[in-house]
């Protein structure tokens, strides 16, 4: 009898497998003209991310100036050090640069 009651009480307690929070990664694309930033974590829906700049020393051209990202397919632009809140989707961020003036170097 006792079995039985074991084996009843053992069904009644099964639970349904939770499920895990679904994740999210932020992709970096400085299109060529310097090192890409990388961002390994996963986040779930709902944090504030703070928007990574540019590592100068890889920049490839020095007229090239960067002036933030570029939120794919969404038109909406941040600056280096914005706060971006991470949706229920991966985030692919493009660099936007300015053709500064050209150095000359005299020497």
């Amino acid at each position: 009898m006792a079995i039985g009651l074991l084996l009843a009480l053992g069904a009644a307690c099964k639970t349904d497998p939770i499920e895990p929070e679904a994740t999210y990664r932020v992709f970096y694309d400085a299109l060529g003209r310097a090192e890409d930033p990388v961002d390994t974590p996963r986040y779930e829906t709902g944090p504030l991310i703070t928007l990574p700049g540019i590592d100068t020393a890889t920049i490839i051209s020095p007229s090239d100036l960067f002036q933030g990202w570029e939120l794919a397919g969404s038109g909406l632009t941040y600056s280096s050090g914005s706060q971006f809140l991470i949706g229920k989707s991966d985030a692919y961020f493009s660099a936007i640069w300015d053709q500064g003036q050209p150095v000359i170097d005299c020497e």
